[in-house]
């Protein structure tokens, strides 16, 4: 097994967007990452991106650092929300496991702002994919 096969993961899908706005999405098809950005429903990126070993390993720490392996299958706000931020994670690597995601509450404890370690999630995502927006 190559030392890249190591750090590839075995499923990856990643997606956040808004009511209103952009939403990004980031998916692991054919040992690649394919990257998508959309604005008001009109496609405005499109990649795909193969990660170094290197750039792999530092997402798999932040993703440790983080504690994404412990998130919560939902989170959601204590008053039905119909527009806002809604965001799914799926990852399956060696490091771990995490099925994930929400509807304008965020991790680790499920509040309705944007935590420090969602945020700093998201800017992982956007670097692992060559520093392209996901937020």
């Amino acid at each position: 097994m190559a030392a890249d096969a190591l750090n590839e993961p075995l499923a990856f899908r990643a997606s956040i967007g808004g009511f209103l706005g952009s939403s990004f999405s980031v998916e692991w098809q054919d040992d690649q990452l394919l990257y998508e950005g959309w604005d008001h429903g009109v496609q405005t990126a499109w990649k795909r991106v193969r990660p170094t070993e290197a750039r792999w390993r530092r997402f798999w720490d932040k993703c440790d650092e983080l504690r994404v392996w412990d998130w919560l299958p939902e989170y959601r706000p204590e008053f039905f929300v119909t527009d806002g931020t809604s965001w799914e994670l799926e990852i399956v690597s060696t490091r771990g496991k995490a099925h994930s995601g929400g509807s304008n509450a965020y991790p680790p404890s499920g509040e309705e702002e944007e935590s420090k370690e969602f945020r700093a999630f998201c800017r992982a995502v956007g670097t692992l994919v060559g520093g392209t927006p996901f937020h």
